[in-house]
């Protein structure tokens, strides 16, 4: 696993407008080390990438919400340093095929694997080239605090009971487990 202690401290940004995503990539990342905000829209992602590019985008593409094609198409023109983790639902393969025109990273097919996640999100910060930053930037640092505040309301326990539904049956332990080292 790329761990904050193998590949340093990385601050990642989440764009995904399901909470229940965002928290597992968040719960994952962050217990690996790394510094993690979650939006739900690409225009907030945009305007942080804008002020200062975090060290990796994990983006949701659907065809709900064309604004976040359009992102990975700008960071992709922009050649901004930044590794991007596209999120698409398996049963969209035109989706599939045109991020993969623009790819900047590993795609994560939905319903998510944990497994292949965890590959697919350490894959990616392989790639970061540049070093650590010592801080985060003040953007990235507002959302995590603002994140802060919701995630004392939702407790480990609280995430796990509402993923276990939706996670399959060889992933519940895997899961679990987490959750209990996480807890401890």
């Amino acid at each position: 696993e790329a761990t904050a202690a193998e590949v340093g401290v990385r601050c990642l940004l989440v764009c995904d407008s399901h909470p229940y995503s965002q928290e597992l990539f968040k719960f994952t990342m962050e217990g690996a080390g790394h510094k993690v905000a979650c939006v739900e829209r690409p225009e907030q992602a945009r305007a942080i990438i804008e002020k200062e590019p975090p060290d990796m985008l994990v983006l949701s593409l659907d065809r709900e919400n064309p604004e976040a094609m359009e992102l990975l198409k700008d960071i992709n023109a922009k050649d901004i340093d930044m590794p991007v983790v596209s999120v698409v639902d398996k049963n969209d393969q035109d989706l599939c095929r045109e991020s993969d025109d623009y790819a900047l990273g590993p795609t994560i097919v939905k319903p998510m694997v944990l497994d292949d996640m965890h590959r697919k999100i350490n894959q990616a910060l392989r790639q970061i080239k540049h070093p650590p930053r010592a801080v985060p930037s003040h953007s990235f640092t507002q959302i995590m605090e603002q994140r802060k505040e919701e995630d004392d309301k939702f407790t480990v326990f609280d995430f796990a009971k509402s993923l276990l539904p939706v996670v399959p049956q060889k992933q519940r332990a895997t899961l679990e487990a987490s959750v209990k080292q996480k807890s401890a």
